[in-house]
């Protein structure tokens, strides 16, 4: 990958051939790993607990471990917490569609394997995290979505806050608002109105 641009690209074609009616925010990125997709979901036990993550590909790119207690309990857990889990399940889907083919021939045999493999791209500008998170920001949140969310949000606040992009509780207002709709947490929102280019700086 080169950057965000390529990744956009491979967002949107992602999102025409597979999502249709799941393109819907929140985004059902469950449903289209395992229904669409026909990747495996398999809970790990403590996976979380022993690696920091709620998701991680398999070593062979088929599926997607998923801690077993989160996956367990995933209709009961709160908000957040199933939140958290969607971006993870994206996160880990670009890795697959973004790096399989990078991986080549190279045969894991360990989630260890694959992850030490893994961090040995991060000292590039562009390291394979954070084509993961790119992808999950783009594939979770729309662009026109966002765009026309924030226009909207702009209409509302410009006569009474005429400077409002300085003020950084409208922000986080907006922020949180917005990721209750697109089932993230309000630092994905953020993120992606930073990469998008909409909040002007101050």
């Amino acid at each position: 990958m080169n950057g965000k641009t390529e990744i956009w690209e491979s967002v949107e074609q992602f999102r025409q051939k597979h999502l249709g009616d799941l393109g819907k925010v929140p985004v059902d990125v469950l449903t289209v790993i395992e229904v669409r997709l026909r990747l495996d979901v398999i809970p790990f036990d403590r996976l979380f607990e022993k690696y920091s993550v709620d998701a991680a590909v398999l070593p062979d790119f088929s599926g997607i471990y998923v801690d077993k207690r989160s996956y367990r309990f995933l209709e009961g857990q709160p908000p957040w917490l199933f939140n958290r889990l969607r971006f993870s399940l994206a996160h880990e889907l670009g890795h697959i569609l973004l790096h399989r083919e990078k991986a080549g021939d190279l045969r894991f045999k360990t989630l260890e394997d694959y992850r030490a493999w893994m961090r040995r791209y991060e000292a590039s500008r562009y390291g394979l995290e954070w084509e993961a998170n790119e992808f999950a920001g783009r594939l979770l949140i729309p662009p026109e979505h966002l765009r026309t969310d924030f226009d909207a949000f702009v209409q509302g606040v410009c006569k009474s806050f005429p400077a409002w992009w300085t003020n950084s509780h409208l922000r986080e207002a907006l922020c949180s608002q917005l990721g209750e709709g697109y089932g993230v947490h309000k630092d994905v929102i953020s993120c992606r109105l930073d990469r998008e280019e909409l909040w002007p700086n101050p």
